[in-house]
């Protein structure tokens, strides 16, 4: 509203129900058919899924009135029950819906009567789906094939005057339900000596019957270290005394009492479940993660935590600016983006790897920009955010239905981002083997000539190349470097002789062009009969880019797997001969290599 927008909410839950405070000008319709009932039966029907969704049809027509009234172009649905509610009422019309789900479907079921409604209303073209996580985001765009935009919360920092004084005090809040782990945490806390737990207590807030869980201490002989207490709607009545915040759930969506601990500077631990969570602390920049219902793992960081005062702080300094990242600034330019960006039309495209008509949107990115300001706040990146500040379109990624390969768009202004990145040392990639493997083979080989496709000299520092010549050619550079004597550098692929190179090598280029079918073809043309092309690019399902800022704009316009790169050099008149996996990262193989040998023409 700040942004002069005309808000009219309409709720589909009683006053009395009401969490957060209504701002100040917003236009409030409650529509509560199934509340509104007379007699003992109110609270049966109340938890009566059945009958409230039944009693819920009577508000769709009073819905599209209220739309009508307010002349609303566009309707935000929070949860997927009152998305596919608000899109049947909507279906055939010109409103557009803009469906928010806030937790992970797969373990948060649906009603039974709204459910079989989901695939239908996904899919109408005035309906848009948002995600609070990319691991969600990718679930939905999987099940239902349709394009999903990734949008976090915002993150408010700690209120004027805050101070943290930290106690030996293990906060976790949460409701008495299976999801949220209680049981996790306290099983991980029996295995702790007394020598380990150092005098630390366990203070869970929630609402909820947790008698259970005061069994489940007492019979671990925890209960006199557990405390459980009523929800506390201010939150800094909880975190001000806590030393070390607990996430130990089983799915979530985008978890506010985490990303609220996180900004309070509270050290937290949190699963690596089935939801945002991986986002909101930044690939686990920001808080630790420990392995999902894995009790040996979080009694492990527990112990740890607790016994290294210096790693507290730490890691509760580093997260007082996640209030910066997901702000109320970057986080409404992200809502601006998908009422601007995800009704336009956008056409189809080709798939780079195998050229078959691609018409459907895997997916559509703006995390990536929030996650780059951070790094570069954090890392001492040399990336100027004036560039990224000034961002405003949706970039969006195709899938090719034929050969699985990934599709970006990216950004318009390519090569002014190209620039600001090998101005930033930490695009930079920290090993050569692909480089460290042809040159062991070259050392074999007399008077053979490769051409270096896209790479620069510097990759060959310290390489022994024979009496073999290279010829570099770099998309990346202007002008010829200093090169050795056994190196030379060339402004144009003219300037390569037809059929004259015995090998060509293309590292980590590929992936980084808008036509590399017709690279190949052009490259080919200078290989000698039976010549080999050497290929190494990122493998697609390596996770890394998914949550780095250097990808954002996607400037890896593919992401090729193994099969997709095979089918686009077979494109070319090219056949594969070897292929050889490459370095591995936290989330598996990084990269891998394809040797194509030229078919004869």
């Amino acid at each position: 509203m700040a942004r002069r927008y005309s808000v009219q909410l309409i709720l589909f839950y009683p006053e009395e129900t009401d969490f957060f405070v209504i701002p100040h000008g917003a236009e409030v319709v409650r529509l509560i058919h199934p509340f509104e009932v007379q007699g003992s039966r109110s609270r049966f029907l109340y938890l009566n899924h059945f009958l409230r969704t039944w009693k819920r049809l009577k508000d769709l027509a009073q819905l599209r009135k209220e739309v009508r009234r307010h002349k609303s172009s566009l309707v935000i649905a929070f949860e997927a029950y009152v998305g596919i509610i608000v899109g049947l009422a909507f279906f055939g019309s010109r409103v557009k819906v803009l469906i928010s789900e806030r937790v992970h479907p797969k373990y948060h079921q649906l009603q039974t009567l709204v459910k079989p409604f989901k695939k239908f209303v996904y899919g109408l073209g005035n309906v848009r789906v948002l995600a609070q996580g990319e691991v969600i985001s990718e679930y939905i765009r999987n099940q239902f094939d349709v394009e999903v935009l990734s949008v976090p919360n915002i993150v408010l920092p700690p209120p004027e005057g805050f101070v943290h004084v930290p106690q030996n005090r293990i906060v976790m809040m949460a409701r008495a339900h299976k999801q949220k782990g209680i049981d996790i945490l306290l099983q991980a806390w029996a295995q702790l000596t007394i020598e380990q737990k150092q005098s630390w207590e366990i203070h869970i807030y929630g609402q909820g019957d947790f008698q259970s869980y005061r069994k489940l201490a007492l019979k671990k002989g925890i209960e006199l270290e557990v405390f459980f207490h009523e929800a506390d709607s201010e939150i800094t009545n909880i975190l001000v005394n806590a030393g070390i915040f607990v996430l130990p759930s089983r799915y979530e969506g985008f978890s506010n009492a985490l990303a609220e601990a996180i900004s309070f500077g509270v050290p937290s631990i949190a699963s690596d479940c089935p939801s945002a969570v991986r986002d909101l602390t930044l690939n686990g920049e920001l808080a630790i993660l420990v392995p999902l219902e894995d009790v040996d793992s979080l009694a492990f960081q527990l112990s740890n935590l607790i016994a290294d005062e210096t790693l507290r702080k730490e890691l509760g300094n580093k997260g007082k600016e996640i209030s910066k990242v997901f702000g109320v600034e970057p986080v409404t330019d992200i809502w601006e983006n998908a009422f601007r960006g995800l009704f336009t039309n956008h056409s189809k495209m080709n798939c780079r790897a195998c050229g078959a008509k691609v018409a459907k949107v895997r997916s559509s990115l703006a995390k990536s920009k929030l996650i780059q300001i951070y790094s570069h706040e954090h890392q001492s990146s040399e990336i100027q955010l004036e560039y990224f500040a000034g961002l405003k379109e949706i970039l969006r990624f195709w899938s090719c239905k034929f050969c699985g390969h990934l599709s970006a768009q990216g950004p318009t202004d390519l090569e002014i981002y190209y620039k600001f990145m090998h101005e930033n040392t930490m695009y930079m990639r920290s090993d050569r083997w692909d480089y460290e493997y042809i040159s062991s083979r070259l050392r074999q080989l007399d008077h053979h000539n490769v051409l270096d496709f896209g790479s620069s000299s510097s990759k060959w520092n310290g390489l022994e190349t024979g009496n073999n010549l290279i010829t570099l050619y770099d998309i990346a550079v202007n002008g010829p470097e200093n090169v050795s004597h056994n190196l030379r550098a060339v402004n144009n692929l003219k300037e390569i002789p037809f059929k004259s190179q015995d090998d060509i090598v293309a590292f980590h280029v590929m992936e980084h062009l808008e036509d590399p079918f017709g690279t190949l073809i052009d490259l080919k043309s200078k290989l000698k009969d039976n010549g080999k092309l050497w290929v190494s690019v990122p493998d697609q399902k390596n996770s890394f880019f998914e949550f780095s800022y250097l990808d954002w704009p996607p400037h890896h316009l593919s992401r090729f797997s193994r099969n997709s790169l095979q089918i686009l050099g077979k494109r070319a008149g090219f056949r594969v001969v070897d292929y050889l996996p490459g370095v591995s990262n936290s989330s598996g193989m990084f990269d891998f290599m394809l040797v194509f040998e030229k078919t004869l023409d």
